[in-house]
């Protein structure tokens, strides 16, 4: 037989169980997955290690069998006097690996309670750092039970790992400089999704000092991107962004109030296949800035 006809077959081959979900047994299919697609196929994923971002009290009510817990509040920190920032990459390693036992090659699936953003916020800290195999759950617990998956109420053992960090994706950050400097590029896009009140200036919102927005930010509020938890198909965000007249080969700028609800459209975006960053200072890195231009 030709090895153009053996390449052939092989990839014929190959994709006919990526559509089936045969070949789903190393990598997540994409960066959401559904409740059922985790439940029919958690036990064929080596490595795989799952988050709950909820509450201790409600991780003790009951949880995905095997998943450990990092209440969201833990997530992010204080740095340089703005609060809900990343963590250094040094911290990140230690919490990784030593507290919820995750090694850098291992496959991570979170999920949260119905802020989707939250487990977006995970996805997005993973993938700057490198960790690029790690999804999210569309519809968090609720979305889990629903699809009748079993709930534990055991904790899991964790066993302290060594994780690293080798890559730093420094592109799918966007600081307040870097903004600043492609301001009034039309390669570039701004997308507020705060509250309109917020980002008209009407309301300052909790620790600002500033009321207002980036000037030459769209305003798509982050209720427009999910619904009851779930993150909303991609159809439904094309016809989003093409009302705005924002296009696909425009790099986006997801920013907020403290970098938290930019996570959920970052993921959709991601996945969607969009050059997308996270300004993760928001509003409330940029407005203790008193030289960098504001508008209402």
């Amino acid at each position: 037989m030709k090895k153009s006809v053996i390449v052939g077959i092989v990839l014929v081959v190959s994709s006919l169980l990526i559509f089936t979900g045969l070949a789903w047994s190393v990598e997540f299919p994409a960066k959401i997955i559904k409740a059922e697609w985790l439940k029919a196929n958690m036990d064929k994923i080596p490595s795989l290690r799952i988050v709950d971002l909820r509450s201790a009290e409600a991780y003790a009510k009951g949880h995905i069998p095997g998943a450990v817990n990092l209440p969201y509040k833990q997530l992010r920190v204080k740095v340089m006097d703005v609060s809900s920032v990343r963590r250094p990459p040094e911290v990140w390693e230690k919490l990784m690996g030593r507290q919820l036992g995750i090694e850098e090659t291992d496959t991570v699936a979170v999920y949260t309670g119905k802020k989707a953003q939250e487990a977006g916020r995970f996805v997005w800290e993973f993938n700057y750092y490198g960790h690029e195999n790690v999804a999210m759950v569309n519809g968090g617990y609720d979305a889990w039970v629903k699809a009748g998956g079993t709930v534990s109420t055991d904790t899991p053992k964790v066993t302290p790992k060594l994780y690293m960090v080798r890559k730093i994706n420094h592109d799918l950050l966007a600081t307040n400089h870097f903004i600043m400097k492609h301001l009034k590029d039309p390669r570039y896009v701004v997308i507020d999704d705060r509250s309109f009140q917020q980002y008209s200036g009407a309301q300052a919102g909790k620790g600002i000092k500033r009321a207002g927005h980036i000037p030459g930010a769209i305003n798509i509020p982050l209720g427009k991107w999910m619904k009851d938890g779930y993150l909303l198909p991609p159809e439904k965000i094309v016809e989003l962004l093409d009302s705005k007249g924002i296009k696909k080969d425009q790099t986006i700028i997801m920013t907020c109030r403290t970098g938290n609800k930019t996570c959920g459209p970052y993921i959709l975006l991601s996945a969607m296949g969009y050059n997308v960053r996270v300004h993760d200072y928001s509003w409330t890195g940029w407005n203790e800035e008193k030289y960098l231009p504001a508008e209402k």
